[in-house]
């Protein structure tokens, strides 16, 4: 039976004292356990892996072989028949092969106990390691295998040049793409999506891929009123077209009375003094919708939620001035409904509107007047006329029949 010689690295015809039939001789088993123990102690002879790095290299590698490219090309004595690439733990059979450990354990577990190369009976306890051809395998030049980098070194060093290669990549801890080392600081502060920022205006953090998401949403950020062009915080915007916008589009403040105009808030005035009169038919007609007993309430829904049931009543007694009575029953029957603050306010709108109305007929009064009194013998320039006058339109307008 042969035995291995671990200084050459090769199998030697010659026959061994003690060896029983197809078992191994005693001489392989001793070589056996021999390389076993070179093995766990890098450090006890020639015959050992050399370096802590080419052993960690081992350990963390895959199961096939060195996938890597060498200058000058490797050679096919290195070359493992099943993965086709470098001998990575090689090992040798008794019949001279030569494998990557895990190929051709892999190999015997799968097809069974044969060398793959010509098919001679091969188990697992008739494998033992090749360390001639490890070290010359790790001693051979390889390159870099990053984009860019044009390193060559002996590839018991690669592990090592890798871990400090500039051209290597490793995934960003924020995006998780891949990007060199060499990069890696300008992309997670400068071009990574998912970098953390703070806004400038509210100085709240978010991901820099949602900036323009907050920026529609950032109530400190300057934005221009689409009506007045008027630069503006988005918190104020709200609030500056409610109430203060020259050109905000509002409604009448009849609105509720039934008036359907809208226009620019500095319209508004102008709106008012023009069409006094029909406002203030719109307000006649929506008192008249109120009765006394609140069973109307098309009326009342205009005012929305702001009409309670104090305020019907309130109503009510408004209605109770309607046809033909006095002002000085109106007046008590107000005071004895004591009415709402809402409807106190309708009443000093409606005082309002007669004074307003009254000023537009002013002239138009004063001339019909002047030209009846010119009729008469005697009487003055018509200022008694003129009071008795207004006196009957504004009983005309508050107090007429439903």
């Amino acid at each position: 039976m042969a035995c291995y010689d671990s200084k050459q690295g090769s199998l030697e015809d010659e026959s061994c004292e003690g060896a029983v039939g197809e078992e191994l001789s005693n001489c392989a088993l001793a070589m056996l356990r021999k390389e076993s123990e070179s093995l766990l102690s890098p450090s006890e002879g020639p015959g050992t892996l050399i370096s802590s790095n080419s052993t960690s290299l081992q350990a963390d590698a895959p199961l096939q072989g060195y996938d890597v490219e060498f200058d000058p090309p490797l050679e096919s004595k290195y070359e493992c028949p099943i993965c086709l690439m470098a001998l990575r733990n090689a090992i040798q059979t008794p019949c001279g092969h030569r494998f990557c450990k895990s190929c051709i354990e892999k190999s015997i577990r799968d097809t069974g106990q044969r060398c793959p190369v010509d098919n001679e009976m091969l188990s697992e306890e008739q494998l033992f390691p090749d360390n001639f051809a490890k070290r010359e395998i790790l001693s051979l030049t390889v390159r870099c295998p990053n984009t860019g980098c044009e390193e060559k070194m002996e590839l018991r060093h690669l592990e090592n040049h890798l871990a400090h290669c500039q051209f290597a990549t490793e995934p960003c801890p924020q995006c998780k793409q891949s990007v060199r080392k060499s990069h890696l600081e300008v992309h997670t502060t400068v071009e990574c999506q998912r970098r953390s920022v703070t806004c400038p205006d509210c100085v709240a953090s978010f991901y820099y891929e949602d900036t323009e998401l907050h920026e529609q949403q950032c109530p400190f950020a300057n934005v221009r009123c689409q009506y007045c062009e008027m630069d503006l915080i988005r918190d104020q915007m709200e609030s500056h077209c409610d109430t203060d916008c020259p050109k905000a589009p509002i409604a009448c403040n009849f609105s509720i009375f039934g008036c359907k105009e809208r226009m620019q808030r500095h319209n508004l005035a102008q709106h008012m003094q023009e069409f006094t009169q029909m406002h203030m038919h719109f307000m006649a007609d929506f008192l008249r919708g109120l009765t006394l007993n609140g069973t109307s309430t098309k009326s009342l829904r205009l005012l929305g939620p702001s009409v309670s049931t104090e305020d019907q009543g309130a109503a009510a007694s408004v209605l109770s001035c309607s046809g033909p009575r006095t002002a000085a029953s109106c007046s008590i029957n107000s005071a004895q409904n004591q009415p709402s603050e809402e409807m106190q306010r309708i009443r000093d709108m409606d005082g309002r509107l007669v004074k307003q109305d009254h000023q537009l007929r002013w002239p138009a009064c004063r001339a019909q007047t002047q030209s009846v009194d010119a009729g008469r013998d005697g009487e003055g320039a018509g200022g008694p006329t003129v009071s008795r006058y207004l006196h009957l339109e504004s009983q005309r307008f508050l107090c007429s029949p439903a």
